[in-house]
């Protein structure tokens, strides 16, 4: 697990390895392909966070209701005798997201 440093006002800040995080996600292009998005964000996200091969995989496809295939774009495992514990599907910025507030950002996801 990732720490943070407490700051005074009873917020956190982001410690080194999470800053880096921040400014590879600030740097993307606005318009990034979802394969320049998990090279240069999701990749290193999860190598900060201490996640590397054997515990990630690019490769297979899971079955979500015994029938059906999902062929995600990595998933993550604790144990690879087990399921996996994150499976991740890489998706482009969507414009009317990437220019929502905070506050509203919920909102427009529903």
């Amino acid at each position: 697990m990732v720490g943070t440093i407490p700051s005074q006002a009873g917020r956190t800040r982001p410690n080194a390895a999470q800053k880096r995080i921040i400014d590879r996600w600030l740097q993307l292009d606005k318009n990034c392909s979802e394969s320049n998005l998990e090279a240069h964000f999701v990749v290193p996200m999860f190598e900060s966070l201490g996640i590397r091969h054997p515990q990630l995989s690019t490769q297979g496809n899971i079955a979500l209701d015994g029938q059906s295939k999902l062929i995600p774009d990595a998933l993550v495992y604790q144990d690879r005798s087990q399921p996996p514990v994150l499976i991740i599907e890489n998706k482009k910025r969507c414009s009317n997201l990437a220019n929502t507030s905070d506050g509203e950002f919920l909102t427009a996801c529903k």
